[in-house]
């Protein structure tokens, strides 16, 4: 589908506060929002390139090991380079994968990090409290950008 919002939710389901981005997606789909597509992947691959490429909005979300245990943080992503001189399908970041889409498809939709600290990566599959009480918090700030963003009818 053209003209969507995505939202790619990163993670190990198995590891404690890295299931944020999982529990985030799951949220998400059950609300049903128009014209949202959403993932949940363990690591980002060069193949959601084209998936970003579809949409207008971007928000991926992931569990921070750099905040304070329950800290939302929500920072504004930009492509960079025009060239893949600094791509590695190894370790690709968000960042990346916007370079990546810019390169392959000439899109650079506005997009987002939405992250909270974590407590824990230790193998479990329940998020801690401290990022258990924030979740409802992401669902709501990043509703919000959709729908701020779907009133501007940003076409990128």
């Amino acid at each position: 589908m053209i003209n969507q919002n995505l939202v790619i939710g990163l993670g190990n389901p198995l590891r404690g506060d890295d299931r944020l981005g999982w529990e985030v997606v799951d949220k998400l789909a059950a609300i049903n929002i128009p014209n949202l597509k959403t993932f949940s992947c363990h690591q980002l691959t060069p193949e959601l390139a084209e998936e970003i490429s579809y949409s207008n909005l971007v928000v991926f979300v992931d569990a921070s090991m750099e905040s304070l245990p329950g800290e939302v943080s929500i920072t504004g992503l930009k492509s960079l380079h025009k060239s893949l001189d600094h791509f590695s399908a190894h370790d690709l970041s968000p960042q990346g994968l916007l370079n990546l889409c810019r390169y392959l498809y000439q899109k650079h939709p506005t997009s987002y990090l939405v992250s909270i600290g974590a407590k824990t990566f230790e193998p479990g599959e329940s998020l801690s409290p401290e990022v258990e009480k924030k979740l409802d918090q992401v669902i709501s700030r990043i509703s919000q950008l959709i729908l701020t963003n779907q009133s501007r009818g940003n076409c990128q």
